[in-house]
């Protein structure tokens, strides 16, 4: 569009402000008092955007500032997913759709704009969709029993929802368990509250297995990466499949 606007270089805000010229020179030749309404596509400095929406940077340039839409008296703006206020003239409508759960705090709304004949200022209106049109979008961070117990999260069992699992260990099929108190479960992490302590210093891999078992060394493996070590019945699934491997590894020998 650089080429094809006579934009002085290749940004986001050059190009715009190409088009806006022609959009005042053709106002300038229309009756006094005509009202002009742009609709554009656009990222303004001062507004908010969140990670669900397109990168449209050009030559690392990605804002345009308030001012390329001076002489407009209604700007409706595209792009960012949050309905949003730049200045009394210049609006996000926001999209009628939450579409990452960055968006998980917006109120999804349509906008009304009441433009007079007279030079005042629009009348903007938004009105909240109803609950029943969106899509509940929620986040929740703690411990897999915990989350699965407090009837606090009761409310969230229609919610498409992102967890964060902070157990120290790692939970057996903790989607599964999760999906059947909230179906609707999309994104689930683990960020462990507990840090396993790191040593002071750091000996080699031949230091470290010298003079030692297998079951020890997968003992210090499990401890390291999770901070606690095995308990009674993880101990015994270790021992099994130390065993069985040994047996294996026999047989290998033999045949």
């Amino acid at each position: 569009m650089r080429t094809h606007l006579e934009a002085e270089e290749a940004s986001h805000q050059a190009v715009l402000s190409s088009a806006l010229d022609r959009i005042r020179a053709d106002l300038a030749a229309r009756p006094a008092g005509t009202r002009s309404i742009v609709l554009a596509h656009a990222f303004v400095t001062g507004a908010t955007g969140c990670r669900s929406e397109r990168d449209i940077s050009v030559g690392g340039v990605d804002h345009a500032p308030a001012s390329v839409f001076d002489g407009i008296d209604y700007v409706a703006l595209g792009h960012l997913h949050g309905a949003q206020q730049v200045n009394d003239h210049i609006h996000y409508s926001g999209s009628p759709l939450a579409y990452s759960f960055s968006e998980t705090g917006h109120t999804k709304s349509l906008t009304l704009i009441d433009l007079p004949p007279q030079a005042a200022a629009p009348t903007v209106t938004r009105h909240p969709l109803p609950p029943d049109l969106q899509l509940p979008l929620a986040r929740l961070t703690g411990r897999l029993e915990d989350l699965l117990t407090d009837p606090a999260h009761e409310p969230l069992t229609k919610a498409w929802l992102h967890v964060t699992l902070t157990d120290t260990a790692r939970p057996y099929e903790p989607m599964a368990r999760l999906k059947q108190c909230f179906p609707h479960t999309l994104d689930l992490q683990h960020l462990p509250t507990t840090i396993p302590a790191q040593a002071t210093t750091t000996p080699t891999y031949s230091e470290r297995l010298r003079g030692r078992g297998d079951l020890d060394i997968t003992h210090d493996f499990i401890t390291t990466v999770r901070g606690t070590p095995p308990n009674n019945e993880e101990h015994s699934l270790l021992q099994e499949a130390i065993d069985t491997s040994r047996v294996n590894a026999q047989e290998k020998e033999t045949v």
